[in-house]
């Protein structure tokens, strides 16, 4: 048994945690003209030598029945960026570096600022491919692999791709037709063609790719189950719990750099310990403008002394 990463857009992803979607499709590179067979280690016969070798097969970069996929999501990280060299060119390049191992996804997303320079500690949205194995919440297990061209996908494996159903065309059978106008029926009875769906979430990702619908090129089809769901970290489970026990209340405010005499509210303040009592302060109106205004100067200050 192995593991591997393998990508899924948001949408997809989505789909997952609702139970939709149980195949995968993608495509086979570089592109066979032709396959002979599938082998018994899940590698494909095909017509051509590859360069420097004399395999004359594709083997399948997700392993075989038994294997397991943990999934690479986009996600949110607490960081900032720092300077990192040059490019070819002589622009400046940057390097994300995460302050915390706190992960957020699509579905719990934080509030982030549109404005801000790029050493602003905060929230920033990272690609998928940038999730390390550690971070990623969902694992499947693979139970089958073929090979087919992408055409031949049917109505039945199309919805098991997760298509939204909003997203494909509808249409009805002359029986249908013929029901309706016996019964008096204007409208329609329409059933959902969840090919035309996957065909253009097929050309809206791999068509500027070389590889559009109309192409119909070779690919891996990935059936899967979800193996383990992993648990959000304790974290979540532990910010319930704190906004239940604080949010709201109110007492002597705290201040900044001392109690004031004001009557202050106990807020979440926006730091990278968002789940944890520190992360939470009594403040006044007044205090708590101030440091929304001086947020990344109070930043400054306290990396200042722990570093």
């Amino acid at each position: 048994m192995s593991e591997k990463p393998i990508l899924f857009s948001a949408e997809m992803v989505r789909a997952i945690l609702e139970g939709r979607k149980t195949q995968t499709r993608l495509v086979i590179k570089p592109q066979p003209k032709v396959v002979h067979a599938l082998c018994n280690d899940y590698s494909i016969e095909t017509n051509c030598i590859f360069e420097n070798s004399n395999d004359w097969r594709i083997h399948c970069p997700y392993g075989r029945p038994g294997d397991r996929l943990w999934v690479r999501e986009t996600h949110y990280r607490f960081g900032h960026w720092v300077k990192n060299g040059y490019t070819p060119a002589g622009r400046q390049r940057y390097k994300f570096v995460p302050d915390s191992d706190d992960v957020l996804y699509f579905d719990n997303e934080p509030i982030i600022e549109k404005r801000r320079g790029k050493n602003i500690h905060g929230w920033y949205k990272r690609p998928s491919i940038f999730m390390p194995q550690w971070a990623s919440r969902i694992n499947l297990l693979v139970k089958d692999i073929r090979v087919e061209r992408v055409q031949d996908i049917s109505d039945d494996d199309a919805f098991a791709e997760g298509i939204d159903y909003r997203k494909c065309k509808s249409y009805c059978t002359p029986e249908d037709l013929q029901n309706n106008l016996r019964n008096g029926h204007l409208c329609w009875t329409n059933h959902v063609d969840y090919r035309s769906g996957f065909c253009l979430l097929w050309d809206s990702i791999n068509a500027k790719r070389g590889y559009s619908w109309e192409s119909n090129p070779w690919v891996w089809v990935v059936e899967f189950e979800e193996y383990i769901r992993k648990k959000l970290d304790k974290q979540f489970q532990d910010y319930e719990l704190i906004t239940k026990e604080l949010e709201g209340k109110t007492e002597q405010c705290h201040g900044n750099e001392g109690p004031c005499e004001n009557i202050g509210t106990w807020r979440r303040q926006n730091t990278q310990f968002y789940n944890e009592r520190s992360n939470w302060d009594c403040l006044c109106g007044e205090c708590q403008k101030y440091r929304n205004e001086h947020w990344d100067e109070m930043w400054a200050m306290y990396y200042s002394q722990i570093l």
